[in-house]
């Protein structure tokens, strides 16, 4: 057996089981509703590969690194601070992890990693982040709010900028992307945004509710819009790609 092949099934056997129970996390809460409720429900995902666990892996590292090198500017910047957002009608917070929060800047910064495609439409504003990150960062203003560690008085959650921070995976001239390049792109706070997440986390409430009382069905809770479309719905040789829960688009069943 090759030397790659035997790293490979290592990969795969010494992956965690992921049996504690779920539980919502701010990094996943913009997701896809139906299949936080087939975790909820207990559905185990489905493990993936040993190439997205090392893509994932890199992710981390290179968040890790630029947060390291971060520190070096801001001094006062906290890595990996830990944050609780109430969800509403239940006891047990949902909580985040910061990459980076910057105190003297009111900043938070999370790290990312994107192909040349995705890197060349954010680098021209073609794209914006998607509905997940908005989800995502919008629940760190709300943790950093409600922690307020850092004397820096009655901060409202309009003054906490978020800034997610991309980094290219690979080269396309085409696109005029080059691996290892950053890309900065500015979530702001807005009324709207806010009002989109109060209605996410009103929907997780619901959620975790209807579960402990027995009555939950992650079926009738909304999927992605337009599974049949949705590129986190999309199939291979009759599989879901990126979902991990769903065998037949739309269905997660």
């Amino acid at each position: 057996m090759s030397f790659a092949k035997r790293l490979d099934e290592l990969y795969a056997s010494s992956q965690d089981a992921r049996t504690a129970a779920w539980w919502p996390r701010a990094s996943g809460c913009g997701g896809c509703m139906r299949e936080m409720g087939h975790l909820l429900a207990g559905v185990p995902p489905r493990p993936n590969s040993p190439e997205s666990e090392r893509v994932f892996e890199l992710g981390h590292q290179r968040g890790a690194k630029l947060a390291e090198m971060a520190k070096r500017i801001w001094p006062d910047a906290e890595t990996e601070m830990e944050v609780s957002i109430p969800i509403p009608g239940v006891d047990r917070p949902m909580v985040g992890h910061l990459d980076l929060w910057i105190p003297s800047e009111r900043t938070i910064i999370d790290f990312k990693t994107a192909g040349a495609f995705k890197m060349g439409l954010l680098a021209k504003g073609e794209e914006g982040v998607g509905e997940d990150y908005e989800m995502q960062v919008q629940a760190y203003r709300h943790g950093i709010v409600i922690e307020d560690n850092w004397e820096l008085g009655d901060l409202d959650i309009a003054d906490v900028r978020c800034v997610l921070i991309f980094e290219a995976k690979d080269s396309d001239a085409r696109k005029g992307v080059t691996a290892g390049q950053l890309v900065e792109v500015e979530v702001p706070h807005t009324e709207e945004l806010e009002a989109r997440f109060q209605a996410r986390m009103k929907a997780l409430g619901d959620m975790l509710s209807a579960h402990a009382d027995g009555k939950l069905d992650p079926k009738s809770l909304p999927g992605m819009p337009d599974p049949s479309k949705h590129w986190r719905c999309s199939m291979k040789d009759g599989r879901p790609r990126y979902c991990s829960i769903g065998p037949r688009v739309g269905q997660c069943e």
